[in-house]
């Protein structure tokens, strides 16, 4: 499959869109903590669980957000 085109991602909801992305999210949160360390699956859960919780996601847009173009702001926004 090929990425979407700006004009075919704008057919979505921000909320679709943001569906999608927490799931790469978890992948690279997922991918980052096994190259961090070789542990069991359960602990390598308990910190992957840290990572994507909402509260951590909210700290971590705050950081990303001076950094996005306006239209990318406005799609954080909505």
């Amino acid at each position: 499959m090929k990425p979407l085109t700006q004009a075919e991602a704008r057919l979505y909801s921000p909320l679709a869109l943001a569906f999608l992305g927490d799931s790469v999210y978890e992948v690279m949160a997922r991918e980052y903590l096994l190259r961090k360390a070789n542990q069991p699956a359960a602990k390598l859960h308990e910190q992957k669980v840290q990572l994507v919780c909402a509260p951590f996601q909210a700290v971590a847009a705050e950081r990303l957000l001076p950094h996005l173009t306006e239209e990318e702001t406005g799609v954080y926004k909505r």
